[in-house]
């Protein structure tokens, strides 16, 4: 875990430049013993392009293992609740706001994976500089959004019990 946490401080963080539901993009595979570098300008005008083409929810990859991924979330509206078995998360809102349902009990909805909600749980307001850590098993979904969000989003891979 400590290796994860250095590439997370030393890679994704100073490139602030996020997965959500859609399918993750697929990003360069970093090698041990090198850094990952992406300018804020070129990260930026991948967003821009990825949102674009997906308004309502576009993720850009940034850095793909078998034990982590690193993306931006753009999301347009909402989408259904979920949660992740086999990994914690980190969001770092980068513009926007929106609410945050996490924890309680996801309740599956009848018209796909993006109906599903939560029963009870939390509800945060989140807004740009806002982190959030999600650990895994635990049920989140961004209930409304305002305009759009975007966030960093890494998402590290925990042993199995």
């Amino acid at each position: 875990m400590a290796k994860t946490t250095t590439y997370l401080a030393a890679v994704a963080v100073p490139a602030l430049a996020l997965a959500a539901q859609a399918p993750f993009p697929s990003g360069p595979r970093p090698q041990e013993g090198t850094a990952l570098y992406l300018s804020g300008a070129d990260l930026s005008a991948r967003v821009k392009k990825d949102a674009a083409a997906r308004p309502d929810l576009s993720t850009t990859g940034i850095a793909t293992t078998t034990d982590y991924i690193v993306l931006v979330a753009h999301r347009g509206r909402a989408a259904g609740a979920i949660a992740h078995p086999d990994a914690h998360e980190m969001h770092y809102i980068l513009e926007g706001s929106g609410t945050l349902v996490t924890g309680g009990r996801i309740v599956r909805g009848t018209n796909g994976p993006n109906s599903a909600t939560i029963d009870g749980g939390e509800r945060r307001r989140v807004r740009k500089g806002d982190v959030i850590i999600i650990p895994r098993n635990t049920p989140h979904w961004y209930s409304e959004v305002d305009g759009a969000l975007e966030y960093l989003e890494g998402r590290f891979k925990t042993p199995s019990d």
